[in-house]
């Protein structure tokens, strides 16, 4: 089995029964390795860390646990880097995981990946959430910018969908 298929039944396993919206967490999950593949990022690591990018901030899972499992540390690490940890608010912990995100291109551009599959979803379904990303968006915006030409291509389409001037 690939690393890519075993993060995938690991996630799903992790996830168990928890939801994205009505629809079971995987589906969630497949979203964001198919935005990753939509802008050219095939890689087995990113499609791998995709996979697994809620279990440090949505279950019990550790780090070392994602290590123990036998994934690569840099999936590992792409993961740590993206999850939101440490802060009593949402504004104090994307602060924090924008931080360590933007040490890493590949997890600024795993985490676009992420916003634009929350983004879509909300705006496909009329979600109120959107509101929410329409106010962080000029400082997650300020905060990851990066010169990756893939990681333009998800700027743009977040500033479409956003609406940002």
């Amino acid at each position: 089995m690939g690393v890519v298929e075993k993060a995938k039944q690991f996630a799903i396993e992790a996830h168990g029964t928890q939801k994205y919206g009505r629809q079971p967490y995987a589906y969630h999950l497949q979203t964001v390795a198919n935005v990753l593949g939509e802008f050219g990022y095939h890689d087995d690591s990113l499609q791998s860390a995709a996979w697994l990018h809620d279990v440090l901030e949505d279950t019990s899972l550790t780090y070392e646990d994602l290590i123990r499992a036998g994934f690569p540390v840099i999936v590992a690490t792409y993961v740590q880097c993206v999850t939101a940890d440490g802060g009593p608010s949402r504004k104090e912990r994307n602060r924090l995981a924008c931080s360590r995100i933007r040490k890493s291109v590949e997890a600024t551009v795993l985490k676009l990946a992420d916003r634009i599959a929350n983004v879509r979803e909300c705006v496909a379904n009329k979600d109120p959430r959107l509101r929410m990303y329409r106010s962080e968006y000029a400082a997650f915006r300020t905060a990851l910018m990066t010169g990756d030409p893939g990681a333009r291509k998800m700027w743009r389409e977040l500033d479409e969908l956003l609406e940002w001037d």
